[in-house]
């Protein structure tokens, strides 16, 4: 009888062992399943510049971003926000919360609530850290590292309160340590405390150097945490998406860009000055789909190793350069997204890299519709017209010939009071895109006039007026039957035109 109850008491003890090794969660090799978070995106967008990145306080900044936004994100199919935060803008400089910030991160996180979507806090930049400053204290001082995760702990205490499933922690964007073990320790110290108090949280970890891919293999990541999520960032080639950015190198450079291809086109490379040519030099290279997702492969591969997921939590390109090699790299960059299931976030949504306005207005129809996952390549063509076969008005207007035209043939002097009108038929009503192919050495523009309905086309320097075809392209809604579209120059005159195009999504 003794036996029996040793044996029935060693049995109840293996079971309760047993459910707290299951349920307990520490830093080592602790299978965590039943404690994973149900934190899941697939698509969302940066606010930027609002909490981070601005000097906006007051009523100023509460104007700046606001429910029916999050309820329009919604609607255009992201679900969930990436919330830049600062130090300077969350704490005061004795380390005290900042009330008044703190509310409109809680406000932020009460719409995602309501519209169903996640939401991630990013600590965007310490006093002690910025990414683009030389002087980073967080590396060398041991009294600012206390603080970082003192910083967290309070930041937790007012989050806590949210499910685990809306809200995520992005530990610290893009970390620039003088060696990726110091990151390594901090990056150790600070999952292990809030660990502590947060069990759940999804902790969002990027690698050293502006969490870059090339690094991302040097980062330690907890055994076993299943509520950890690896965060990497893609602005490659640089060259490409921050062409004639103001706070580069490139803010006067003047050439032609390529992408997929060979970024730099020898001729154009020759007419560089000698400083420029140091510049651009380590671009003169050739870019592809293929290129772009062989540098993702690392951080998949360093993901998948270690049993957690990956997100882009920034890509952007500027649109100061050729329009239609910006469009096609974020085609690639989501194409690739998509097929390999890494949750993305662009930047951004209402700033000069985003699809909208600082009214809120969308300002580039065709960049939103690549974010949203819609593949332009898919669409089927309906209708070509060649700019010179359609009805011209204007005596400015003559029709060329130019070998490098489809149908060696193009309409010039496109400018003052004149315009192109052509017929299409359509078999259902619906969003068609439409497409001009040009050539032009400076910026233009165009008028599409539909009815009652007007869009206006933005035409970028091409590179030339003769050779430099490039393709502009938009999207428009068309009734059932024939449309008129007219076709006049912008302001600033219009482009030399080869064809147009009009496409439908393939939905079978």
């Amino acid at each position: 009888m003794m036996n029996q109850i040793v044996r029935m008491r060693v049995t109840v003890l293996l079971i309760i062992v047993a459910v707290m090794w299951t349920n307990h969660t520490i830093w080592g090799n602790v299978r965590m399943e039943s404690l994973q978070s149900n934190f899941e995106i697939t698509r969302g967008v940066n606010i930027s510049h609002w909490l981070s990145q601005s000097k906006d306080r007051g009523e100023l900044r509460k104007s700046k971003f606001g429910r029916d936004e999050v309820a329009f994100l919604k609607k255009m199919g992201f679900d969930h926000l990436r919330l830049p935060v600062d130090e300077e803008q969350l704490f005061t400089p004795s380390g005290d919360i900042d009330t008044e910030t703190m509310g409109l991160i809680h406000q932020a996180i009460s719409w995602c609530r309501e519209f169903q979507m996640r939401i991630i806090v990013d600590f965007h930049i310490l006093r002690s850290h910025h990414f683009g400053n030389n002087e980073r204290p967080l590396w060398t001082d041991p009294i600012e590292q206390d603080k970082f995760i003192h910083l967290w702990k309070l930041i937790n205490r007012e989050l806590e309160k949210y499910p685990e499933s809306l809200l995520a922690y992005e530990l610290l964007n893009e970390p620039v340590a003088p060696e990726n073990g110091v990151w390594n320790e901090l990056a150790k110290r600070l999952i292990k405390e809030l660990r502590e108090v947060a069990s759940k949280r999804m902790l969002i970890l990027g690698s050293n150097s502006y969490n870059s891919v090339n690094t991302i293999k040097d980062l330690q990541i907890p055994k076993g945490d299943r509520n950890i999520m690896l965060t990497f960032h893609c602005y490659e080639p640089y060259l490409l998406t921050h062409y004639r950015a103001s706070w580069t190198d490139f803010a006067k450079l003047d050439m032609a860009l390529t992408y997929p291809g060979d970024l730099i086109n020898e001729k154009d490379f020759e007419k560089l000055s000698d400083e420029e040519k140091k510049i651009v030099a380590p671009y003169r290279r050739m870019y592809s789909k293929r290129t772009i997702a062989h540098e993702i492969e690392q951080a998949l591969k360093v993901a998948k190793d270690n049993g957690v997921r990956l997100y882009c939590g920034e890509f952007g390109c500027l649109p100061f350069g050729n329009h239609a090699s910006r469009y096609n790299w974020y085609r690639d960059l989501i194409s690739i997204f998509q097929k390999k299931k890494v949750a993305y976030a662009c930047w951004d949504y209402k700033s000069i890299f985003g699809f909208c306005n600082t009214d809120k207005t969308i300002k580039d129809g065709v960049l939103l519709a690549i974010l949203q996952g819609k593949d332009i390549r898919d669409w089927e063509q309906k209708s070509l017209i060649e700019a010179e076969k359609c009805e011209m008005i204007g005596s400015s207007l003559s029709i060329i010939a130019n070998p490098y035209a489809s149908n060696d043939e193009v309409v010039k002097d496109f400018f003052g009071n004149c315009s192109l009108i052509f017929n299409v038929v359509t078999e259902n009503a619906g969003e068609y895109l439409f497409k001009i192919r040009y050539t032009s050495g400076e910026d233009v523009g165009l008028n599409l006039q539909i009815g009652n309905s007007r869009q206006v086309i933005r035409c970028p320097n091409t590179g030339g007026w003769y050779d430099k075809f490039e393709e502009t392209e938009i999207y428009i809604n068309l009734p059932k039957g024939q449309s008129v579209l007219c076709i006049t120059p912008g302001m600033n005159g219009g482009p030399i035109l080869d064809k147009f195009e009009l496409f439908k999504e393939v939905t079978d």
